[in-house]
C-alpha cells in the first residue's frame, strides 16, 4: 500500500509541477528527454500510462508498473529504484507537456520495449 500511495503521489507532483517553461497545452509532444526503456522508466510508463484508462486496463497497466517497479528495486535496490521511477515519471510528464491527453504518446517510445521489460521482471521478482 506505501508502493502505490508513494507512485500515485510521484504522478501528480509531476503533473502538478508545470513551470512557466510548459508549452503550451496545445503542443505536441517530443519525447526529447526522456530516460531510455528500463525498468524504472518502465514502471513510470505503466502507472502513466494507467490514468484515464478504463478499470481493466488501468489494473493490467498498474500491475505492469508494480512489477517492473519491484524489478527496479532489486536490481537498484529500494530507494534507489523508487528515485528512478520517480524521475522518470518527471521527465515523461515533462515530455508529454504535463498534460494527460497525451500520455498516449509515450507508448511510441515505450510500449514494445516495455512489454519486453515487464516479461523480464515477472520472472527476476518470481525468482
Amino acid at each position: 500500500m506505501h508502493t502505490r500511495r508513494l507512485i500515485l503521489a510521484a504522478l501528480w507532483s509531476a503533473a502538478a509541477c508545470a513551470g512557466e517553461d510548459a508549452a503550451p497545452a496545445a503542443a505536441a509532444p517530443t519525447l526529447e528527454g526522456t530516460p531510455e526503456p528500463a525498468y524504472a522508466s518502465c514502471a513510470a510508463f505503466y502507472f502513466t500510462s494507467a490514468n484515464g484508462k478504463s478499470m481493466k486496463e488501468y489494473d493490467d497497466l498498474y500491475r505492469a508498473g508494480e512489477d517492473t517497479l519491484n524489478a527496479a528495486k532489486k536490481e537498484l535496490g529500494r530507494d534507489a529504484g523508487e528515485r528512478a521511477m520517480e524521475t522518470a515519471s518527471g521527465q515523461m510528464m515533462k515530455a508529454i507537456n504535463h498534460n494527460w491527453r497525451f500520455v498516449d504518446a509515450l507508448g511510441t517510445k515505450y510500449r514494445m520495449p516495455c512489454a519486453e521489460f515487464h516479461e523480464r521482471a515477472k520472472a527476476v521478482t518470481a525468482e
